[in-house]
């Protein structure tokens, strides 16, 4: 009779091994889904990251013919405020002729 407890004892004891085996493989398994979750969400981390960049590159494309649109509005300015200059000036030449034609026809 004292042969039975021991020999229970000693069947529980595998038990228990094979339960702690399935408790480490439990735990192995959750890790190594809690990884490729981790990996997964690296993933669309970096996807995200790419498409920011992809956004970011496509704004910086989209910016620069508008920046190139403005630069070449910016020289038909330019040109107006010069060709408006050299208009002033030509009427102020005529202006300055007119004064001496006046002048020289009035008697001294």
């Amino acid at each position: 009779f004292a042969i039975f407890p021991v020999l229970s004892i000693l069947a529980i004891f595998p038990i228990l091994s094979i339960l702690a085996i399935f408790a480490v493989l439990s735990v192995l398994a959750i890790q190594a889904i809690l990884a490729v979750f981790a990996v997964l969400s690296i993933f669309t981390v970096l996807a995200v990251l790419a498409i920011q960049t992809v956004f970011t590159v496509l704004a910086i494309l989209s910016v620069l013919p508008i920046l190139a649109g403005l630069a070449v509005f910016a020289i038909f300015a330019i040109l107006a405020i010069l060709a408006v200059f050299s208009i002033l000036a030509i009427l102020a030449i005529f202006t300055v002729l007119a004064i001496l034609a006046v002048l020289a026809v009035l008697p001294v």
